[in-house]
């Protein structure tokens, strides 16, 4: 699936590895300039990775950014290389001709020499451009955008809100992880923060679990003392320009976010929240600029590079020719979640023949990642009032990739009785749908359009039916004589054999 141009830089990647690899002098360079040997078997580890991508990543995937970005790198990585070469040679004809004492000779030798330092440096930070293009390619689209957010507030002194929004296991803290460790966010930022919430969902999360982390940040402050005019005592003090990152906020109750911004005193710092959730109304509570970015579901192509990648590994490319098709079709059933195409590579790792991986096609998608996945899911559904957790339920009987017209949808909530009573059932019922698409629950296939159409994603519809067995069925038949209901059956959706 490689471009021209992937196959060129997959050539200059290939040079750059056989010279840590093969060549001999190279090491013995590297080895002269006494410079960090681990830091090199990192960047060959990364070398390696970045070949991956370029083999199995789609058009779609590597764009021009992340192509000019990382021909860019692989340049740098080439002139370090030239300048370790230079500096070897000049050490080794230095100590040909020296003629000054054991110690002057001793000090060319030196670990600590400024070169080294400097190149070591050079090197890791070469490592961490590295890892972040490997970990970026399927959604430097996103990461994009959300860099020139991060950067389009600058001169701006007001706290500023990024929420990234999606279902679980879609790639929220993976996203969100790419924007912290970026070298040009780190450059920006004077301190960061990064706040695992899903340690504190056993009780309620009031701002006291945050005092030992904010502090971190609140201790940074400069307290200046200066004399005004009239010779009074003015004090000034000054906050860093922070990323704090709160991952895994499970909803708007979740935090105290008023007692939080005033803990912060941050609103004159030009400082960034960032919080990753499945429900989009959290940022809503914040009293402050807020952007919410929404997380698509992977294309399949993405999916089953992400397959590929887990379950071959590096340099195993003469494995993949026999068994791509089937790699497809198991990719399919991930529906884009990058966490169900991982969890599903690690069976297909196990064993490398058509029999096994067509066994692993014919099982149900949700046997295969349940146990990753159902957690999370029912952590959300928990969450849910029992009204909610009803209609949710409900939605179960539907087809999988079946289109959720809003209006339909409530109507039947209304006629089976799951919309509490009111003045006005139908904006009550809308107000759930709602709630459902807010969670990440429901998926909204166009984002601002009023007039959109939703789904269920394939492994919520799993879930949903999993919760549900009990009395939610939906069947396929030609005839309804042949269908057999049980006693516990209270919603049926029949659909017509050969229909869609």
């Amino acid at each position: 699936m490689a471009t021209s141009t992937n196959e060129t830089l997959s050539t200059h990647v290939k040079v750059l590895l056989d010279k840590i690899v093969s060549n001999h002098g190279f090491m013995d360079n590297f080895r002269t300039t006494k410079l960090d040997l681990s830091l090199l078997k990192k960047l060959e580890k990364k070398l390696l990775r970045i070949l991956d991508v370029l083999h199995y990543a789609s058009v779609a995937d590597v764009n021009e950014w992340w192509l000019d970005t990382l021909r860019y790198a692989l340049f740098e990585v080439d002139n370090l290389f030239y300048e370790i070469k230079t500096e070897a040679l000049r050490c080794k004809v230095e100590a040909e001709h020296q003629i000054a004492t054991t110690s002057q000779v001793h000090y060319l030798y030196s670990p600590f020499t400024r070169f080294d330092r400097v190149s070591n440096s050079q090197m890791q930070k070469l490592i961490g451009r590295l890892e972040f293009l490997s970990s970026i390619y399927r959604r430097n689209n996103d990461v994009k955008k959300l860099k020139h957010l991060l950067f389009s507030n600058d001169g701006d002194d007001q706290i500023r809100i990024i929420s990234i929004v999606g279902m679980v296991g879609i790639g929220k803290t993976a996203l969100a992880k790419l924007l912290y460790n970026d070298p040009h966010v780190k450059d920006k930022f004077e301190l960061k923060l990064w706040v695992d919430m899903s340690k504190y969902y056993e009780d309620f999360v009031d701002i006291s679990v945050f005092e030992t982390n904010i502090k971190s940040i609140t201790s940074h402050a400069i307290i200046n003392h200066n004399l005004d005019a009239e010779g009074n005592i003015d004090v000034n003090i000054v906050y860093p320009n922070f990323l704090l990152v709160l991952d895994d906020v499970l909803d708007a109750r979740s935090v105290n976010w008023t007692l939080l911004m005033d803990m912060l005193n941050a609103q004159k710092t030009g400082s960034t929240i960032i919080i990753t959730t499945r429900d989009e109304r959290v940022p809503k509570s914040m009293e402050s600029f807020f952007y919410v970015h929404y997380l698509r579901p992977l294309e399949s192509e993405d999916c089953w590079s992400i397959v590929a990648r887990h379950a071959f590994g590096p340099r195993n490319y003469q494995k993949l020719s026999n068994l791509e098709e089937i790699g497809r079709k198991i990719a399919e059933k991930c529906d884009g979640l990058p966490l169900a195409a991982v969890t599903v590579a690690s069976f297909l790792r196990e064993e490398f023949s058509q029999d096994y991986w067509n066994n692993v096609l014919i099982r149900d998608i949700w046997e295969l990642v349940q146990y990753v996945v159902q957690p999370a899911l029912q952590s959300s559904y928990n969450s849910l009032s029992a009204p909610l957790k009803q209609c949710f339920e409900y939605c179960s009987i539907f087809p999988k990739k079946y289109i959720l017209e809003k209006n339909v949808v409530v109507q039947l909530w209304i006629a089976e009785g799951l919309v509490e009573s009111s003045a006005d059932q139908e904006k009550v019922g809308e107000e759930y749908f709602d709630e459902l698409v807010s969670r990440s629950l429901i998926h909204r296939q166009s984002i601002g359009n009023e007039e959109a159409n939703f789904e269920m994603h394939s492994l919520l519809h799993d879930f949903a039916t999993m919760v549900s067995s009990s009395y939610c069925t939906s069947k396929r038949s030609t005839y309804l004589s042949s269908i057999t209901i049980t006693k516990t059956t209270t919603f049926l959706f029949v659909i017509k054999q050969g229909s869609t």
